[in-house]
């Protein structure tokens, strides 16, 4: 996506639509969100096309879009390819990464940074392999979508999870690590 508008207003839809801004099956107004940002239509219709694609919002010629939902067996299947992804995150992340990336995940862990998508999303970023950066960041974000508010009572223990995680690649320990993924993946 080389328009830069376009790309803001997918980012922040995207963000909206996670964090349940929108009501599942609502329809989305091409009109009303480009006057809601200040900007043409033009981007708004590239960042829906984009999120149409990820299978977060329906395209209705004529009517808009509308916000779509995953169903549980969509959601399990998502979770079933996100543990094999994410061990594989963290196998690149013992073997590549150096001691002070593993170190700055512990960001995400707490504070104003505190995030369960970020810590997942970073984790696959310091192995290095952008294509499974990008593969984990659409799997991690169609989970928080479909499932905000369970999330947000898990994050506590996600938390413990995470520190679990960051210790057993700091050790190098691969089997351990992908376990304490694969644990933190199943309690979703």
């Amino acid at each position: 996506m080389a328009d830069t508008k376009a790309k803001q207003i997918y980012e922040q839809l995207e963000e909206d639509l996670i964090f349940g801004r929108f009501d599942y099956r609502t329809f989305l107004n091409v009109g009303e969100i480009a006057a809601s940002y200040g900007v043409s239509k033009a981007p708004v219709r590239d960042a829906l096309q984009i999120l149409c694609s990820k299978g977060f919002v329906i395209s209705y010629p004529g009517r808009g879009y509308m916000v779509n939902y995953f169903t549980d067996e969509e959601v399990n299947q998502i979770q079933a390819l996100r543990r094999h992804l994410e061990k594989f995150s963290v196998q690149t992340a013992v073997e590549n990464a150096r001691d002070e990336e593993i170190q700055g995940l512990e960001v995400y862990l707490e504070g104003p940074n505190k995030s369960n998508s970020k810590f997942h999303i970073g984790l696959a970023a310091i192995g290095g392999n952008r294509q499974l950066e990008d593969m984990v960041r659409d799997l991690v974000f169609k989970v928080a979508y479909s499932q905000n508010e369970r999330l947000l009572a898990l994050q506590k223990e996600d938390y413990n999870i995470h520190r679990e995680i960051i210790n057993a690649m700091l050790a190098r320990d691969l089997e351990k690590a992908q376990r304490e993924i694969e644990k933190d993946i199943i309690a979703i």
